[in-house]
């Protein structure tokens, strides 16, 4: 991993990102029935991904093609809308270690290089990623039940909102993902020590401490002021409002909104 984001290569960072991905693919092995599914899905569309990787490079004299296959192929990584629909089948088989390591740790490398690739001329690109994420994650997460879904709806989101930071500043989309790192855990180590993989279940086992950690890890997922969540945001809204990036400013809060509501629906 770290391997892929120090070197100035993306033949070299592609080397890493595979290596990183054939190191990750045994630890998905669980004893869950779905985990060997969730296993062979993940690495069939991460070597997908690779491929069309590997297509950039091939055109990389060509700075419009190169540009679209490469954004494009790192957001299919990441699970970004509308190239997601791998995600959902994937992290319902998996143990919530897994499940953290796939929403976080797993994308750092795609984000370093996606924060090397964006140029002014991406611009359209970019927010027709950043647009359909934002709305995606808050719109998908309304009608499910499943924990690890709903993780994986509210990742989307905030894929947005990382990508948006991407575009202003390298300090802003670190301190951005590594805030959502430390909440994710906060809320993953939760439903990991207590076994809660649904609704059901988090209603069934909702003891009086434990609903109260809960209930502050998801306002602060949710980026409910004045919880933690909030002051990455705060930073991200403020330079938008200075760069006068008031439409992409207006898709993120909606978005936000609409995923405050079925977080406590």
């Amino acid at each position: 991993m770290i391997f892929s984001m120090s070197t100035q290569s993306f033949f070299l960072a592609w080397i890493g990102m595979e290596i990183n991905l054939l190191s990750f693919i045994p630890l998905m092995l669980s004893k869950s029935k779905y985990s060997a599914e969730s296993m062979l899905k993940y690495f069939l569309i991460q070597s997908l991904a690779s491929i069309i990787y590997m297509l950039s490079l091939i055109t990389q004299n060509d700075f419009f093609l190169f540009n679209i296959l490469m954004i494009s192929t790192l957001c299919m990584k990441m699970g970004v809308a509308p190239l997601h629909q791998w995600l959902m089948p994937v992290i319902e088989g998996m143990s919530w270690p897994n499940i953290f390591l796939l929403l976080t740790l797993q994308k750092l490398i795609p984000l370093v290089l996606l924060s090397i690739t964006l140029s002014e001329h991406s611009t359209i690109l970019v927010n027709f990623f950043i647009i359909n994420s934002a709305l995606v994650g808050s719109l998908g997460g309304l009608t499910q039940t499943s924990l690890p879904k709903i993780m994986a709806y509210s990742s989307i989101a905030h894929m947005s909102w990382l990508i948006v930071s991407l575009t202003l500043s390298d300090f802003i989309w670190t301190v951005y993902f590594s805030f959502y790192t430390l909440i994710l855990f906060s809320a993953i180590s939760l439903f990991h020590l207590n076994q809660i993989y649904s609704l059901n279940n988090l209603i069934s086992k909702n003891k009086y401490l434990n609903g109260l950690l809960l209930s502050t890890v998801f306002m602060s997922l949710s980026g409910l002021p004045p919880f933690t969540g909030f002051f990455p945001k705060l930073i991200v809204m403020q330079t938008l409002i200075s760069s006068m990036n008031l439409f992409i400013l207006s898709i993120l809060l909606t978005s936000t909104l609409i995923s405050l509501f079925f977080m406590y629906a």
